[in-house]
């Protein structure tokens, strides 16, 4: 990233659907699972399964149920009672965070990051320059480039409306 590249945190809607944030030795970007609305100044979140606004309520009741899956490991009915003795929601209502939250979790929302990484150069095996591309926590790979790559790049790679960018054959590739 460059100076030019000015923000900390972006966020793209439409054909793209994801989240860029700023670091110090590159991007990182991940799939938005929420849809975005754009107001008078303001950006708000929707979760399309429970079909109403990302509000703090929400934020809560999945902080919680994560914290419960960490404690208790994968138990519905321990993170079901969890947020009903947290939050006195409903039965009904508590099945609609918890569809939510299995959906979240559940889908794969992948992450893509670039990376200056001088500290851990290590010839091919880690480059200083690359991406890192998580299609799932299982599946992963590793693409080194020769310089770093700005914004534009990762929108070229990113974007399906845009124009791919493409790796070159290299003598080091057999």
């Amino acid at each position: 990233m460059t100076p030019q590249d000015g923000f900390d945190i972006a966020v793209f809607t439409k054909d793209l659907q994801r989240f860029v944030v700023n670091k110090d030795s590159g991007y990182f970007s991940m799939a938005n699972p929420f849809q975005v609305n754009f107001g008078n100044d303001t950006i708000s979140f929707n979760c399309d399964q429970m079909a109403e606004p990302v509000s703090g309520l929400f934020i809560a009741v999945m902080k919680n149920a994560i914290q419960t899956v960490r404690e208790s490991g994968h138990s519905y009915d321990d993170i079901v009672l969890s947020i009903h003795q947290g939050f006195e929601i409903d039965w009904k209502e508590i099945s609609k965070y918890i569809d939510a939250f299995v959906s979240i979790l559940s889908e794969d929302h992948g992450y893509f990051r670039f990376d200056d990484d001088i500290d851990n150069v290590n010839g091919d095996i880690h480059p200083r320059y690359h991406f890192d591309v998580f299609f799932k926590n299982t599946c992963s790979l590793k693409i080194g480039y020769d310089r770093p790559a700005e914004l534009q790049c990762f929108l070229s790679l990113a974007d399906k409306t845009q124009s791919k960018k493409y790796l070159v054959d290299s003598a080091r590739v057999k």
